[in-house]
């Protein structure tokens, strides 16, 4: 549209308003003004404020919330198992009981200790990474057997240390620390 068309728009639209003897009215080309009118409004100055407060409640809120999520006051599980000796020598952990309903896998750690109590280089992880593996195929010392597999250490889930006359690494005591990885803390005495 160049300038011409659009002048002769605007003055046919002028004729058109013309003829009935009125102007067009001032709300004609633009919105009624009612909140600059409105003298009980908020001010930005007091709305500011109050985003402030919401803000800082809001906050007040989340942070109590999230203390509620704290572990460090979790009962650490307490692990009692039986060790014993298979028909090849290597020593068989058998769990016997768990104080708590739930202790899935990803939340023990395994340590194996030697006879002095020094962990063993290399002999330390997540019990879900030795679980159900065979320990001849991956060329593990330590194995974990969930027997229910149900992903959870319960009664009658065994680990499996293989002794060093087999090519493992243990002999007689060494000892198998499990910790609860939450906590940090300890969950059995256990030894070999």
């Amino acid at each position: 549209m160049n300038t011409t068309e659009f002048t002769e728009n605007v003055s046919s639209f002028d004729s058109l308003s013309n003829r009935s003897g009125t102007k067009p009215s001032k709300y004609f080309f633009s919105l009624p003004s009612r909140i600059r009118e409105d003298r009980q409004a908020v001010s930005p100055v007091v709305a500011v404020f109050l985003m402030i407060g919401i803000t800082v409640v809001l906050a007040a809120v989340l942070y109590s919330w999230a203390g509620t999520c704290d572990h460090r006051d979790m009962h650490t599980p307490i692990v009692l198992a039986n060790c014993s000796r298979d028909a090849n020598d290597d020593y068989i952990i058998t769990i016997t009981d768990v104080d708590t309903n739930i202790v899935t896998i990803q939340t023990v750690n395994y340590i194996l200790l030697d006879e002095h109590s020094r962990a063993v280089p290399g002999e330390q992880g997540g019990v879900k990474d030795i679980a159900n593996q065979k320990s001849k195929q991956l060329e593990l010392n330590i194995t974990f057997r969930d027997n229910d597999m149900d992903g959870n250490l319960s009664a009658g889930d065994t680990f499996k240390i293989i002794h060093i006359s087999n090519g493992g690494i243990a002999f007689n005591g060494y000892a198998l620390l499990l910790k609860f990885v939450i906590t940090g803390d300890k969950m059995n005495g256990g030894g070999t």
